[in-house]
């Protein structure tokens, strides 16, 4: 009930106690207009900031030549920094530790991330690409013509790609289809260790077709086996839909991997 403007004259004037709150309410006017405030411009020429994705280390050797030219020319002060695993998503995009997040799938849709991954329905996903499963050996492989039958690719020794050290994968599922199976010699974490190995022995590995398009070292055969498609999704929390850097990063995702499409075409 304390007075803050009281009449004098024709006008208003406030109170000692009004005048006492005075510096107060400016200062937190001023915080509230700073907070609610638009959000500044994402100027790529200018901008140091450092965004953060995880990925496929194959996607990382296919894509990031191509987006780091683009930012090499749009934003030179720009970084990216690729972090590994795609275990506990949801989390790590929710809070900002993740810018986005490339993960892969089946032509059918399922993640073939495991389970516990942290993804759920109210991430934002596009789809960047599609792909086919193909099968690889090393150039000039002694056994091993461009052609082979569904018995003779079992036969050989495997490597395999289980960045969690287990599992089988849609190979094992399309051999078992026609009564095989194969043999596994090697797993290893990642796509370019598997190169490494084919490349130095006579084993064979089966990697995205966008492979052919780094390594010319590896030769890709036609099997009598069919293999489904697989795709890569661009994934990202809604929190940071319309925030500035994060858009013109996607778009440039977008523009680095629809080229690579264009050539698995």
């Amino acid at each position: 009930n304390d007075a803050l403007l009281v009449r004098a004259g024709a006008g208003m004037w406030p109170t000692p106690y009004a005048e006492g709150l005075a510096p107060e309410l400016r200062a937190a006017l001023s915080r509230l207009a700073h907070a609610v405030r638009p959000p500044p411009a994402f100027d790529p020429a200018t901008s140091e900031r450092v965004f953060a994705l995880a990925s496929p280390d194959l996607f990382d050797a296919v894509v990031l030549p191509t987006l780091l030219a683009t930012l090499a020319e749009e934003g030179p002060k720009l970084g990216v920094a690729m972090q590994p695993g795609l275990r506990d998503l949801g989390w790590r995009l929710e809070t900002g530790e993740l810018d986005f997040a490339v993960v892969p799938s089946l032509s059918g849709g399922s993640t073939l991330t495991p389970s516990d991954d942290g993804l759920d329905a109210d991430l934002r996903r596009t789809r960047l690409f599609e792909d086919s499963f193909t099968p690889y050996v090393r150039c000039g492989h002694p056994a091993v013509g461009k052609r082979l039958s569904a018995k003779a690719f079992a036969a050989l020794d495997h490597v395999v790609v289980a960045p969690t050290g287990s599992g089988d994968g849609i190979t094992d599922t399309a051999l078992e289809e026609r009564g095989l199976s194969r043999r596994i010699s090697v797993r290893v974490p990642s796509f370019l260790a598997a190169v490494a190995v084919v490349r130095a022995t006579d084993m064979v590995m089966v990697a995205p077709g966008a492979l052919i398009h780094i390594d010319s070292g590896l030769s890709p055969l036609k099997v009598a086996l069919k293999l489904p498609k697989h795709g890569l999704h661009l994934v990202w929390h809604p929190r940071f839909d319309a925030e500035p850097g994060r858009r013109w990063l996607r778009a440039r995702l977008q523009t680095a991997t629809a080229r690579l499409a264009a050539k698995l075409v």
